[in-house]
């Protein structure tokens, strides 16, 4: 399961955050020598998993999932005892959400995250640094360091964080898997999310140049302006006064369905969908994954007996109103091993035991 981590500096609103998207109290705020994190399983509703419902009732229905951890704000004066307490526990996330508080204007915002994303840099270098050190060590009695793939692949790791590059950006993937045992945090992608009081949230101007400005710093994988507050008082209200609400405060739409979007587009992964005589349900896997590797997340025995997939894309079925119309109709396209599964298709699996 994809796991998911709320870090930023103190007071940005993490747990109001955790508590909006979870709909639970954090069972900790605090930083002590015993915490752990609360932790949540956040569903992602698709409105396209909805309209597949509706067109195939009587199936259970399974959301999307992943695990939301909250942990307390932390910075350049926070003890390095109580830092070892949750790092590990942020260094095994999938993804980082790095909860801001909107200043006086984008680049004030800007710099808010840039000086937080500084200490992470930090906290990278000195494990870098010292993985770098304990390799050359050990080579020296065999041969010359730099020799050694590795060893050239930390140096430049090195190099990156000295000059406060992304590695996430940078890096090939083939580099960041031999990394993978470092668990370095500026290696993962990173959700900036940006939380908004009224005023700003009011000035449309202002609410894209935050996101503009802050996209634009290192180590940003994607960004989203979020009244957090707000969208707590919204949450709380019934459906019938919801409406009015959002008039007032010039909200457009639902506040947490593009969030909860957001969250997989930063982690570069996209949702198919899969149905039986029972149940409906959403997967993700990373973009690009191909129809083989997709059927691998459903079930490893279809990967390994798979003959063939067929696919459409989940709104056109919707429309549509049934799979036998889709295929009397010739919508239903069958495809092969090396086909790119597309974000919001339904997936079949045909394959032999």
């Amino acid at each position: 399961m994809l796991q998911t981590s709320l870090i930023g500096p103190e007071g940005t609103g993490k747990s109001s955050l955790y508590r909006l998207l979870s709909g639970e109290e954090p069972r900790e705020t605090m930083l002590t020598e015993s915490f752990s994190p609360p932790t949540a399983m956040l569903e992602l509703p698709d409105a396209r998993l909805d309209a597949l419902a509706a067109m195939l009732p009587g199936r259970k229905v399974v959301q999307l999932v992943v695990e939301l951890f909250d942990f307390p704000g932390f910075g350049k004066g926070t003890p390095v005892r109580l830092l070892n307490r949750l790092l590990p526990h942020v260094r095994q996330s999938d993804l980082l959400v790095v909860v801001v508080r909107a200043g006086a204007n984008a680049e004030a915002t800007a710099a808010a995250y840039r000086a937080f994303r500084d200490e992470l840099v930090l906290l990278d270098y000195a494990t870098a640094e010292n993985a770098l050190a304990n390799l050359r060590s050990k080579l020296k009695a065999v041969r010359k360091p730099e020799e050694d793939p590795r060893y050239r692949l930390l140096a430049r790791v090195v190099e990156l964080l000295e000059a406060g590059g992304s590695l996430y950006a940078e890096l090939a993937p083939a580099d960041k898997e031999e990394l993978k045992d470092l668990a370095l945090l500026t290696l993962k992608p990173t959700l900036a999310v940006v939380n908004l009081g009224e005023e700003e949230y009011a000035d449309t101007g202002l609410r894209a140049a935050v996101c503009r400005r802050v996209g634009e710093s290192a180590g940003v994988t994607a960004c989203h302006a979020l009244p957090v507050a707000l969208a707590a008082e919204l949450s709380e209200l019934p459906e019938d006064e919801r409406a009015e609400f959002r008039q007032l405060y010039g909200i457009e739409g639902p506040l947490l369905p593009p969030l909860q979007k957001a969250l997989l587009t930063a982690l570069d992964h996209i949702a198919f969908f899969t149905f039986n005589e029972k149940e409906l349900r959403a997967w993700s896997v990373p973009a690009g994954s191909t129809a083989v590797q997709a059927a691998g997340v459903i079930h490893s025995d279809l990967a390994r007996g798979f003959i063939r997939a067929e696919v459409i894309g989940a709104e056109e079925l919707a429309s549509l109103g049934s799979m036998e119309a889709a295929k009397s109709m010739g919508k239903l396209r069958s495809e092969g091993k090396e086909y790119r599964i597309q974000d919001g298709e339904v997936m079949l699996v045909r394959f032999s035991v």
